[in-house]
Parts: structure tokens; C-alpha cells; sequence
């Protein structure tokens, strides 16, 4: 008896990611080049916060100079009878649709998030890379591709209060975080709240998934649609890397994690075919409607059934091919 095979986790050794300066600056790396996640590769200015400030905007005193600096909290202006009071260190500005406040101008450094080789160098913008990453299947994902510093949450079992989401995560701005095996509809809108790059599980149900959709939350689901834990395997290597830098494909179903030239656990050959002969200790995932999703080791085989030992609980269910895939 055979079965399909599903990869799971992809090691690969030829990837290339293109790092990028969201303004012109410069860059200090050069081909040839090793470096690590946290290397500098080039810095640029950058403005983080800009006040929309209107026409009728009128400049303290009716004086207006665009090189006169204001400090926090100092008196900018004001509409009408409300008072504009500096929300940060900035500058009064003026363009063709009315007065803006903009803030000083800060370093943006440029970080590779990655162990590779630079190999290309574009002048004073972006630098090419070539990389090692682990890209692990995501069958049911929603949104544009982003990435940002991975969040894994320590107990995948538990069901998240908002509460807890909210105070477990001190700066969203930049993560991917992991919430566990499902989540709800709650969590979700929260994660949006906060401005979170992209939320991961293992399941979720419908609603999730068509508010994710049709709010572009980037929404990714190790398992799939019900509730069904995230895979053991997947969920020790993830939590393994948590605060790594990460890419989400959503639009390709695959979580990219960038590992050391030196890590390759996962290196493999590729399938030589695309079926696996059924025998004990073989890993599956069952895709009955009451088990559907999960995934355990073949325990026996009989000329009609597989039995398998589910890895959740240790519960052996017996299955009825075909509904069941080979996991690697």
C-alpha cells in the first residue's frame, strides 16, 4: 500500500533576498561580503511621523520658518480655536495642500535578518543576498507578503484572552506572532488593532479566515480550517527561533526562516517520488473529517485499515485509505 506525500519543512541552500533602504542613503557592504542577521548593510534618513495640519492652519504669531525647530509639547499653531501643541521634536512644513508637522529626521539602518554572502549592490539602495532558509508549509494563508521578528507564544494549547495577547506583546510594530493551535475571531481584529505584521495557528474557523481576507490581515495556518493543532514538529522548530526575522509567502503558503549556513537538520535530497509505502513509524496526516488535519505515526497496518498513533494525545484511530497523506 502507498500513500502521497506532503513536505512539510523545505531545506534550501540557493535563495536569494533582496534587502532594501526605504530612502536613498548608503550602503556599507560590498560583493562578496558575509555577513549576519543583525550586520549593518547601508543607512539612510528617515521620517517616522508626519501631521496632516490643513490650510486654515495659522503659525504661532502668523510667523511661519521652515529651518525653526519646535520641541515636544511646545505651541506650533493653531485651527480656529484649537491650539496644535508639537506631539514630538519636528518642523513646520507647507506644500500645496496646507501646513504638515513633521518630525526630525532619524537613522534607519539596513539589516540583513539573514546569514548570507552579499552578491549584488545597488547603488545607495538595496543589497542582494544569497541565503540559506527552512520554508515550512502553510496550506491555508490570506494577505500580502510581509515579514518582521517572529513572536511565539509559550504554550500553543492554551486559548488566548485579548488581555493577555495585548500585554504579552509590548511593541507590535514589526512581528509575525504565533498564537497557537487556533484562534478566534477576537484575537484576530486585535491584531489588526495593533498594527501586527501577520498572525499565525495552527486552525481557525471560517469567520476568521474571511474576516482575514476581506480586512487583508496576513493570516497564516499551519493545520487548517477547524480546530486542529499546529504539528509537534513545526511547533518545536518555531518556537525554537522566536525574535528570528522571518518572511511570510502568502501568496506562494510557505513561512520563510532564514537559519546558519552550518544548521542543516532539515537538508534532504528532493523527492525522488511522489508516493511512500505504507509501514510502521511512517508519519501521516489524517484527513478523515473527524481527525482531519492531524498528524501521527502509522502504529499497524491490516489489508484494509492504517492505525494510527496521533501525536497530540497518543490516540490510535483507525483510518481507511485514501484519507490519509505521507508527511515529510
Amino acid at each position: 500500500m502507498y500513500l502521497p506525500v506532503v513536505k512539510k519543512l523545505h531545506y534550501k541552500d540557493n535563495v536569494f533576498l533582496e534587502r532594501t533602504l526605504p530612502n536613498e542613503g548608503s550602503v556599507h557592504v560590498s560583493v562578496g561580503d558575509k555577513v549576519g542577521p543583525s550586520d549593518r548593510l547601508g543607512t539612510c534618513k528617515v521620517v517616522y511621523e508626519i501631521v496632516e495640519l490643513g490650510k486654515k492652519f495659522k503659525p504661532v504669531d502668523g510667523k511661519w520658518n521652515e529651518a525653526t525647530p519646535y520641541s515636544s509639547g511646545s505651541l506650533v499653531g493653531s485651527v480656529g480655536k484649537n491650539e496644535f501643541m508639537a506631539p514630538f521634536g519636528g518642523f513646520l512644513e507647507k506644500s500645496e495642500e496646507g501646513y504638515f508637522f513633521k518630525a526630525e529626521e532619524r537613522d534607519h539602518w539596513l539589516l540583513p535578518g539573514v546569514w548570507g554572502v552579499v552578491t549584488d549592490v545597488s547603488y545607495n539602495r538595496s543589497v542582494l543576498l544569497k541565503t540559506q532558509t527552512v520554508d515550512i508549509h502553510v496550506p491555508v494563508s490570506v494577505g500580502d507578503k510581509t515579514s518582521g521578528e517572529m513572536v511565539v507564544f509559550p504554550n500553543p494549547s492554551d486559548i488566548l484572552t485579548v488581555n493577555y495577547f495585548s500585554n504579552y506583546i509590548k511593541s507590535p510594530e514589526g512581528k509575525i506572532v504565533y498564537t497557537g493551535n487556533t484562534i478566534n475571531l477576537e484575537i484576530i481584529k486585535k491584531a489588526q488593532e495593533m498594527g501586527i505584521n501577520a498572525i499565525l495557528a495552527g486552525s481557525a474557523d471560517a469567520e476568521v479566515y474571511e474576516y482575514a481576507k476581506d480586512n487583508n490581515v496576513p493570516l497564516g495556518l499551519f493545520s487548517g480550517f477547524g480546530d486542529m493543532p499546529t504539528p509537534h514538529f513545526i511547533y518545536d522548530f518555531i518556537n525554537e527561533i522566536s525574535s528570528r526575522y522571518v518572511f511570510l509567502h502568502s501568496n506562494k503558503h510557505f513561512l520563510q526562516i532564514p537559519v546558519p549556513e552550518d544548521d542543516t537538520r532539515f537538508k534532504s535530497k528532493k523527492l525522488k517520488s511522489i508516493l511512500r509505502f505504507v509501514k510502521k513509524g511512517l508519519k501521516v496526516q489524517v484527513l478523515t473529517s473527524e481527525y482531519f488535519g492531524y498528524i501521527g505515526t502509522v502504529d499497524r497496518v491490516t489489508k484494509s485499515s492504517i492505525f494510527v498513533k496521533l501525536h497530540e494525545n497518543d490516540e490510535v484511530v483507525k483510518v481507511n485509505p485514501p484519507n490519509l497523506l505521507a508527511v515529510e
